[in-house]
């Protein structure tokens, strides 16, 4: 069994409670226009061509048996649309302008990868399973993080939109100590708009999450231009209070951080079609999930 992983950031702070090691895995379900891990949403790794470090060496060109690299008027260009992330250009960049975004990873490996931070841990940290959308790995997580409760990891937590089938759930239910899970919209014309996909499934699963017993954190992107409207984030206070698990709902405040991924990996940023909020109306925002007595700053 392998897991694809595109990143692994340790001493997270932000990710669940205490010192976290977030293991992002690749592949996602939904098509968020504001994604600040782009790199991430397929499940075929992608060719990331960072443009800064290249020397026209000509290398790639001469490694891909694609045509992918191509030099116009002296300016080296990378055709994505035909790139099969078979790497051979990656291995030959003297300067590592190149790079294949992901590594493969057994269970076991990646649990002697995190488990080289247990000393930070304690007893609250531990390791968080991210994305993309990690359930779409969720065989992969469920073995993984067998393995690394083995080993003395003292908590796992797994951050997911939910938008998958809940057999993928079952799969994690046992290993898996939070969940930390991200709503984004109540309205499902509205998450429509932003994600390319409806949101029925994604609040049917969490209240099957909430009747399973499963301790739950709700994570909220409050995006300005989207959802952080008072009506809008009043429609979710109240889906939310009517579930008996959710120990804690933070409200995640928009930023722009990360749109320079895109065209590196071949793709249009459409996180201008948003803008951050002011932490007075953040501030605002959060009382409606006070009055629950559910809110975390």
């Amino acid at each position: 069994m392998l897991g694809e992983v595109f990143n692994i950031q340790r001493f997270s702070l932000n990710d669940g409670d205490g010192i976290r090691t977030t293991v992002f895995l690749c592949g996602c379900t939904l098509q968020c226009r504001w994604c600040h891990n782009p790199e991430g949403r397929s499940p075929i790794p992608p060719l990331q061509y960072l443009c800064s470090k290249c020397i026209d060496c000509h290398a790639c060109e001469s490694a891909c048996p694609n045509g992918v690299h191509l030099w116009i008027k002296g300016t080296h260009t990378v055709d994505f649309s035909h790139c099969g992330s078979c790497g051979l250009c990656v291995r030959c960049c003297p300067v590592n302008a190149l790079r294949v975004v992901a590594k493969r990873y057994t269970p076991q490996e990646l649990t002697q990868e995190v488990v080289r931070d247990l000393p930070f841990f304690r007893q609250q940290g531990g390791v968080t399973f991210s994305g993309g959308e990690p359930l779409i790995q969720a065989d992969f997580i469920a073995e993984s993080a067998k393995r690394m409760k083995q080993n003395g990891i003292p908590t796992v937590a797994v951050d997911t939109a939910g938008n998958v089938a809940w057999s993928e759930f079952e799969k994690v239910l046992k290993v898996t100590d939070i969940f930390l899970y991200d709503v984004k919209a109540y309205s499902d014309k509205l998450h429509r708009s932003g994600t390319g996909c409806s949101n029925t499934l994604i609040l049917e699963n969490l209240q099957k999450l909430d009747q399973s017993g499963a301790c739950i954190h709700i994570r909220i992107p409050v995006i300005g231009g989207f959802n952080d409207s008072h009506d809008e984030l009043s429609r979710i206070a109240s889906f939310l209070s009517k579930l008996n698990h959710v120990q804690a709902v933070t409200l995640i405040p928009y930023h722009k951080l990360g749109s320079e991924k895109y065209a590196s990996i071949g793709l249009t940023s459409e996180m201008d079609r948003y803008h951050e909020i002011s932490d007075e109306i953040l501030q605002e925002r959060k009382k409606l999930f006070q009055n629950f007595g559910k809110a975390k700053e």
